[in-house]
């Protein structure tokens, strides 16, 4: 309660703050943000999702066990992806934009 950001990657920590209403500032590398960020219930909170949309290593198709042909997500562990270039394609610039726009929109 009361903070004027939250940055994270799309984790708990993230659905968190969004549920707290705070200014929510979302990392998604190996997630979508298509399957995880939308709908009504987020709707009236302050929210951006930053990550490349189409990621060539974002290719499961399998959620909850099913295979689903819209998804697309990366459900790979340190184990198989130890340098995760999904992550690293958010660059620092392009997270103090969209925090400032973010920002901006909370005064």
């Amino acid at each position: 309660e009361g903070a004027r950001l939250v940055v994270a990657p799309d984790t708990g920590v993230a659905h968190l703050a969004r549920a707290a209403f705070a200014p929510t500032l979302a990392l998604f590398g190996p997630g979508s943000a298509r399957l995880c960020a939308y709908g009504d219930f987020w709707r009236d909170t302050p929210w951006q999702a930053l990550g490349e949309p189409d990621f060539p290593c974002r290719d499961q198709q399998r959620l909850f066990g099913r295979h689903v042909a819209w998804v697309k997500r990366c459900a790979r562990g340190p184990r198989e992806c130890a340098e995760p270039r999904c992550m690293h394609a958010i660059g620092a610039d392009s997270v103090l934009a969209a925090a400032d726009t973010l920002l901006e929109k909370g005064t």
